[in-house]
């Protein structure tokens, strides 16, 4: 009996069973190796506990139970003359391997007979639950086409993550459990959540509460998800609503259970206006820079207070998020700002330092040394975003006017940053921009590797924070105009090459430049260096999709929240988990249409839902 390897093909239909194509060609993200065999269809048996078996642990027991429920009922779909699958028989080497967590290893193989019981294996529990997914959506019915089916599976990348804006949006527990569901469907396996910004501090401080009394965004009802981008800090009316802290871990066990990781971000040291509402002393009210708007209020590195504050925020979230990493922020800062203080204009000085560029980026710097020591003393390492790196370096230069009102910020490696720190671009052209001057304005990974960091790519990979229109994501065989996915699908954190496909003939690639003055970048393409089922490279961690609150929108009730973070970020999922050359759109299109109709079953008509 002959296999086949797996083209994805078919006409494209409202949901995620398309006629004529069967369902283990629809797989998303697409699995590294899937062949499909030619027998005659077999049936699913009658779904329900016992068709899974006894499980590994517990965590895979509740995992039986989630999936159970997704399984169509086939009571009536059997007959004497039908090939029966069976049962669903699960090997896992290690049940109760620590996470999740980098690296964990996701790898797992699948083979689903004509008849009899199914078998998966994998290494972890993180590789049996992307195994269960997987198998979910080949049994999307209850007759199952191209048996035997073979899967060999693991991802690209270790990071595959979801960013929300928190702290400019309010979302209710059971919106934030529906992400999860949804970045589980696509084997999503991190959540960074943006707690805290200029406009409100949301996460919940036991030590310093007048941090939310005075920094809280305040509504009516806290059980709704917020309608418009939350007002500065210090709105009146109704009640803080803030994310407490047992929600919080509540939100960190269904995470844990779908094998994601929970990473919070506490931005610093600017955007920073909502802590100076309880503790002015400790910030820089900066009237030289106004295009960030609230956004260039400072933390002030030589006050006491400020370390008192920052530290205990970071000691909270550490007894709260297991992850091993703390995101620190370390966007958009105006150093300029500084020279409106005193005290840091007097530290400066004190340093042998002046007063200019080169002085106010050292105040930068050791706001940052800092608060990583402090994260480091409670076992964490940090994430930060890539102006931390690739600005804030040496050098009497930095902000000048361009573009209008746009800062253009040159290029000056920061090396004091702890080595192996995460580096997360989402501004520079991925080291192809450059100024009028033929300076470059950022780095790219190739330099975040070459000085010891980690790296993952969000640039380009902003989704959009209205909706579409009604009938904008049905010409999917085309691109569809639904928040154009298919220029997320090009990025890859790897390389700074972009390709696109042509219906007819090769794959055009090029160089992704912008402005180059000068001789410029050139193409980079970084090799994979690691093998196993937890990622293909130590250094190129992978990536992030970002959903920021800051813009007039709808409201981001779980509904919305799905038009809002899908497809693009499930075409984000599917470039940080499979080959790098599983990058045409159009072949991918059909399957993606598949994927949404998966999200808007599960999660609109979520059958796991997070009590408030």
């Amino acid at each position: 009996m002959a296999l086949v390897l797996l083209v994805a093909a078919g006409a494209a239909g409202s949901n995620n069973n398309i006629p004529g194509t069967p369902a283990a060609a629809l797989l998303w993200p697409l699995p590294k190796s899937i062949t499909l065999g030619h027998n005659p269809p077999a049936v699913l048996a009658a779904a329900n506990a016992s068709f899974f078996g006894a499980a590994p642990s517990a965590l895979l027991s509740r995992a039986f139970e989630r999936y159970a429920k997704l399984l169509p009922t086939c009571a009536g779909a059997v007959s004497n003359t039908s090939d029966v699958v069976s049962s669903f028989e699960l090997r896992v080497d290690d049940p109760e391997a620590p996470g999740p967590a980098e690296f964990m290893d996701e790898a797992y193989s699948l083979l689903v007979p004509s008849r009899g019981a199914v078998q998966a294996h994998a290494a972890t529990q993180w590789g049996a639950l992307r195994a269960l997914e997987s198998f979910s959506q080949i049994a999307a019915t209850c007759t199952l086409q191209g048996t035997p089916i073979r899967v060999d599976d693991a991802p690209r990348f270790t990071h595959r993550g979801i960013m929300l804006d928190l702290a400019r949006r309010f979302w209710p527990a059971n919106a934030l459990l529906s992400v999860l569901d949804a970045m589980a469907i696509s084997k999503l396996n991190v959540l960074h959540l943006h707690i805290t910004d200029a406009e409100s501090f949301m996460f919940e401080s036991l030590a310093f509460p007048e941090l939310n009394r005075e920094g809280a965004y305040r509504q009516p009802s806290c059980a709704q998800p917020a309608t418009h981008q939350l007002p500065p800090y210090g709105d009146l009316g109704g009640e803080p609503c803030i994310y407490r802290q047992a929600m919080l871990r509540q939100l960190v066990a269904e995470a844990t259970d779908r094998g994601i990781r929970v990473v919070p971000e506490f931005d610093m040291p600017a955007h920073a206006g909502s802590f100076g509402g309880a503790f002015p002393e400790i910030v820089v009210n900066c009237t030289t820079c106004t295009a960030g708007g609230l956004s260039h209020i400072l933390l002030d590195p030589f006050q006491n207070t400020t370390w008192q504050v920052v530290g205990s925020i970071l000691a909270e979230a550490a007894a709260i998020f297991p992850d091993a990493r703390l995101h620190l922020g370390g966007d958009e800062v105006c150093w300029r700002c500084y020279n409106e203080s005193a005290s840091v204009r007097a530290a400066i000085l004190g340093s042998g330092r002046q007063l200019d560029d080169d002085g106010f980026k050292w105040v930068v710097r050791t706001f940052l040394a800092q608060a990583q020591a402090l994260a480091a003393s409670h076992g964490r390492s940090t994430s930060v975003w890539n102006e931390a790196f690739g600005i804030y370096g040496p050098g009497n230069y930095g902000y000048a006017i361009s573009n209008g009102d746009l800062p253009h910020r040159l290029y000056s490696i920061n090396t004091e940053l702890v080595r192996g720190t995460v580096v997360q671009d989402w501004w520079g052209g991925r080291g192809s921009w450059f100024g009028k001057d033929g300076r470059q304005d950022a780095t790219n990974a190739t330099a975040a590797v070459a000085h010891g960091m980690q790296y993952m790519n969000s640039e380009g990979w902003y989704l959009p924070i209205s909706p579409p229109l009604p009938g904008n994501c049905s010409n999917w065989a085309k691109g569809g105009n639904c928040f154009n996915w298919t220029s997320v699908y090009l990025r890859d954190p790897a390389t700074n090459k972009t390709c696109s496909y042509p219906a007819v003939g090769p794959p055009n690639c090029l160089c992704f430049e912008h402005g180059n003055a000068g001789a410029g970048t050139g193409c980079y393409d970084i090799a994979p260096d690691k093998a196993g089922g937890g990622g293909e490279y130590t250094q190129v961690l992978g990536g992030e999709a970002c959903l920021w609150g800051n813009s007039p929108a709808p409201p981001y009730n779980v509904s919305a929240a799905s038009r809002h973070l899908w497809p693009g970020g499930l075409a984000v999922a599917e470039r940080l988990w499979s080959r790098q050359n599983v990058a045409d759109w159009r072949s991918a299109a059909p399957r993606l249409e598949a994927q949404m109709g998966r999200v808007e079953q599960r999660v609109l008509l979520s059958v796991f839902r997070l009590k408030p």
